[in-house]
């Protein structure tokens, strides 16, 4: 099969949905599928440019010029470009957006060639939009949000979580849900073990991580309870004033954006794993830590809810509620969750992988092409 991804987010961005489509990419490419992903051009707040994208049996195609992932214009220009780089180096059999913008250019390259379109949300903030946005730019992208997701017709749209699919007013007819998966002989516990009283975060400094109910969560447990931040994005400065605020300075440690055995080492060294979003679709982050055998408390949005299964993996708790979030994280650190690792890796193992998810993707593509005629 030849397949073309549109995805107006890459590195040095750094996200869930990145990884997905790397990850089925690279699986497609070793099977023998001839896969090329269009994304964007993107530069950090830091000036960290686009890296150049390693031989993986897959092509990427970065359109420029350089610019912030925000930047609302360049934005809806590779919408257009997109569509017609697709147009130039098609047809392809299948043509498969990742939200959100993704689904624009696949959706009128689609038209153009009269191909099957497949559409996947990794996590839609619709519902919440309010909490993390303000102001006319945040009511037009919300208001974007809601066409792409929900206002398009795609030949199939996936979602990782089954939630997503109750958002009312999606035309969709045929919907899938398919969860994301983790490498589990890359993510893996380490030795010596962990160390006590670590907290760790790692995603995205953005209003929907809710990284300010963390901090106010911290500042009721005891002292000795440490937090490591990993993680870059614009909600820096204002994390930094509120650590001051409530005199955190010594307790919270940034480290920055980590990838490799970097971010691997902080999975391996800490003692629970907070993610204390206000929605989430089914996130990465969470399978990384069950690769290397950390329990988790997190809030019951996206697909959460439906991935906590038994106690030994987690707890889930309101959003925005520092004190449920704080009584969770304290009940943890008093077990002993060296005893809990070997379960919760287990349970990633034979429950994620990638295989099962790349066949999924594959199943639906055969389908699409059989019912196209291609």
């Amino acid at each position: 099969m030849k397949i073309i991804f549109f995805i107006d987010v890459w590195y040095p961005v750094y996200g869930g949905a990145i990884r997905s489509v790397e990850y089925i990419a690279q699986g497609l490419a070793e099977q023998g599928h001839e896969i090329t992903i269009v994304t964007r051009k993107l530069r950090t707040k830091d000036g960290i440019v686009t890296p150049i994208n390693p031989n993986r049996g897959y092509k990427v195609i970065h359109l420029g010029p350089i610019s912030n992932f925000e930047n609302i214009f360049f934005r809806l220009w590779w919408l257009l470009y997109a569509t017609w780089i697709g147009w130039r180096l098609g047809p392809f059999d299948i043509i498969h957006g990742i939200a959100n913008l993704g689904g624009i250019p696949a959706k009128l390259l689609s038209l153009l060639s009269r191909r099957p379109v497949v559409y996947t949300v990794h996590g839609s903030g619709i519902r919440v939009w309010e909490k993390m946005n303000r102001g006319v730019i945040s009511i037009l992208m919300k208001g974007m949000e809601i066409f792409v997701q929900c206002k398009i017709y795609y030949d199939v749209e996936i979602s990782v979580d089954a939630d997503f699919f109750n958002i009312a007013g999606n035309i969709n007819k045929h919907k899938e849900v398919i969860p994301n998966g983790v490498d589990t002989n890359y993510y893996q516990p380490g030795l010596p073990g962990k160390i006590s009283n670590r907290l760790l975060f790692v995603g995205r400094l953005h209003p929907q991580k809710s990284l300010p109910t963390l901090l106010h969560a911290l500042k009721q447990l005891p002292s000795q309870v440490v937090l490591h931040i990993v993680g870059s994005g614009n909600e820096e400065l204002r994390l930094r004033t509120l650590i001051n605020e409530l005199d955190l300075n010594s307790r919270v440690i940034f480290k920055g954006a980590l990838y490799g055995q970097e971010l691997i080492r902080e999975y391996q060294k800490a003692q629970l794993f907070i993610l204390p979003s206000v929605y989430e679709g089914q996130p990465h982050t969470i399978l990384e830590a069950w690769a290397c055998g950390l329990p988790i408390v997190a809030t019951k949005v996206g697909a959460n809810p439906d991935m906590f299964v038994d106690s030994r993996l987690g707890t889930l708790v309101p959003i925005e509620d520092p004190v449920s979030l704080a009584d969770a994280i304290e009940s943890y650190l008093q077990k002993d969750l060296e005893d809990y690792g070997g379960f919760i890796r287990q349970h990633v193992i034979d429950n994620y992988s990638w295989q099962q998810i790349i066949k999924r993707h594959i199943l639906i593509y055969d389908k699409l092409i059989y019912e196209h005629g291609s």
